[in-house]
């Protein structure tokens, strides 16, 4: 049984509601919902079902998702017409979703120019002469002193992009783009958990912000995404065991953060 108290610009509106829960294996079912019509229209229960949802409320480390099923709809002899489930988790995928295709779609649409570019500078000793992207080499990857610089990750994947698209300069830079992207929206969500406000806007000003342009579009610098993209997952992982205390996550987490050290030399 929860509570409900309302606290806004409005000002204080007390005790507003309640919420009484039922939880059947992996499952918190919401048997009752009731909210006051003083608080009726402000996206009260929309920020309500959030909190049912949230890891970090105690419910969660009970229960895998949260379901609600609305009151059965019914017709003049007391049929039933019609019966909606709705999950929290389900829906906040949708918005997930649609937030993270808007900021690949940003990424795609500011930097798909750079897919005509041809190797610059080192791009050369990293790719066309490294001894990793030809046939046997990528054990070099991961055997310190084959290398001038050991980052065994991201040698791996030159040498498997390379078998993929050999001297392509466009199939370095298009898996520059998508890990640009993937970054962005990993940054979002570090930053939804944290609870920072405009977390969406500032994981879009990161994507597009001119400071990176160099890492996003310099093939040698996919070091810099690749450990960015786990850093980030690891740090995911460490606030979803926080919340859960799960092993399996705080391995997942020490696992990725040891893997972005591994990137590049100074991770």
């Amino acid at each position: 049984l929860k509570v409900v108290r309302v606290e806004d610009r409005f000002g204080d509106s007390g005790l507003t509601g309640v919420v009484s829960l039922e939880i059947e294996g992996e499952t918190a079912f919401v048997r009752d919902l009731i909210l006051s019509c003083r608080v009726m229209g402000r996206r009260v229960e929309e920020a309500l079902l959030n909190a049912l949802d949230d890891p970090y409320w105690e419910v969660r480390t009970e229960a895998a998702r949260v379901l609600g099923v609305f009151a059965e709809q019914v017709d003049d002899r007391g049929a039933i017409v019609d019966k909606v489930a709705m999950t929290t988790r389900d829906r906040n995928f949708e918005v997930a979703r649609a937030a993270v295709l808007a900021l690949a779609l940003a990424v795609a649409g500011l930097y798909y120019p750079v897919l005509q570019g041809a190797f610059i500078w080192d791009d050369d000793l990293h790719l066309l002469l490294n001894p990793v992207t030809r046939p046997g080499g990528l054990w070099r990857a991961w055997v310190p002193g084959t290398q001038f610089t050991y980052w065994p990750v991201t040698w791996t994947l030159f040498g498997i992009q390379w078998r993929l698209w050999g001297a392509s300069p466009a199939g370095f830079r298009a898996v520059n783009l998508l890990l640009h992207a993937a970054c962005a929206a990993a940054l979002w969500r570090v930053m939804v958990r944290l609870r920072i406000p405009g977390s969406w806007l500032a994981a879009l000003i990161f994507a597009l912000h001119p400071v990176n342009v160099e890492t996003a579009a310099w093939i040698t610098q996919q070091k810099n995404l690749v450990s960015l993209l786990l850093g980030t997952l690891a740090a995911l992982a460490l606030l979803d065991w926080e919340g859960s205390r799960r092993r399996a996550l705080y391995v997942l987490s020490v696992s990725a953060f040891a893997a972005a050290c591994l990137s590049k030399t100074a991770a």
